[in-house]
């Protein structure tokens, strides 16, 4: 097994997977500087999902259960927040997509993204940047 492969692994032990659905009320948390309730959290849901606050508090439940968000109690409601930063998340996700799906080969993965992609001028040249940026640190 090679280091990247490691590395991975690694990852994925510290952050467990999470469903797609869990995903969305992470990218809430992820979003507030404070701890929110599952009535928060169904408040900031209303016109994306139509889930009950039942089941909001199941996937709390289920997230807090994976070690993935820490709570505490104010009066009479939890409160949750993440216990990892969403690039922390990113970044996991990224490494166990290039590993499954391009054997950890970053080149293949960038050339697939930039050939199969409509990038805007803009993209471009931020792209062209950050390969001048990463060329001028590897001298």
């Amino acid at each position: 097994m090679n280091m990247r492969n490691m590395e991975t692994k690694k990852i994925n032990h510290t952050l467990p997977e999470i469903s797609d659905a869990e995903f969305e009320i992470m990218n809430i948390l992820w979003s507030q500087s404070e701890s929110l309730s599952a009535q928060d959290i169904a408040d900031q849901l209303k016109g994306q999902q139509s889930w009950s606050i039942k089941t909001i508090k199941t996937m709390l439940f289920r997230l807090v259960k994976k070690n993935v968000l820490q709570f505490s109690e104010n009066r009479r409601e939890y409160l949750y927040s993440p216990k990892f930063q969403k690039s922390e998340y990113i970044k996991k996700e990224s490494k166990s997509f290039l590993s499954k799906v391009f054997n950890g080969a970053t080149s293949p993965m960038l050339m697939h993204f930039i050939k199969s992609s409509q990038l805007s001028e803009k993209e471009i040249t931020e792209i062209q940047a950050l390969l001048k940026e990463i060329e001028r640190e590897s001298k």
